[in-house]
């Protein structure tokens, strides 16, 4: 392997471990926030928690693109990620002291976590590949992720069963 091709190896399985983590933690969060807000506030106020989703996107993408531009991207993953399981933490927090509105908000955390983290993702890749190899590799990333989906599917829904969370 050419000096050249193993820097751009290590590039290629870092961001497909990268994309198969964010997509499988995303399939880990998602039930579960779900069957919560499901179970404390139904159906019906599905269509309340998705305009806040539609909102709070607008508003976090807004500031993402303006932070963004002028910051480094490895920087701004971390830093997105430590604001992330900080409001996850706060969040099960509030949930578990009974806090109203906590599971609303879990609910909206989940969307935007998932949002954020694909869109730096996807930045990150867009600065690293040229079109031409570009091409050629965001195909397996989409790959990768897709198995890090169904891996944190199944792990979770594995878990849920050793665990007793899972009716079955």
């Amino acid at each position: 392997m050419s000096g050249m091709g193993n820097p751009e190896l290590k590039r290629i399985v870092g961001l497909a471990v990268l994309v198969f983590c964010i997509l499988g933690s995303y399939a880990i969060a998602r039930p579960a926030t779900e069957s919560l807000f499901l179970e404390a506030h139904g159906a019906e106020a599905l269509p309340q928690v998705w305009m806040a989703v539609a909102a709070a996107s607008l508003v976090v993408v807004t500031l993402y693109n303006r932070w963004s531009a002028g910051t480094d991207l490895v920087r701004l993953f971390g830093v997105v990620s430590a604001i992330s399981a900080g409001l996850l933490a706060a969040l099960l927090g509030a949930h578990h002291l009974g806090l109203p509105g906590a599971v609303f908000a879990l609910y909206v955390w989940k969307d935007l976590y998932i949002v954020m983290l694909i869109e730096i993702f996807w930045s990150f890749a867009s600065t690293i590949f040229k079109v031409e190899k570009a091409s050629k590799v965001y195909g397996f990333f989409l790959v990768i992720g897709g198995l890090g989906g169904m891996a944190g599917n199944l792990g979770g829904g594995f878990l849920a069963e050793r665990l007793g969370g899972a009716e079955g």
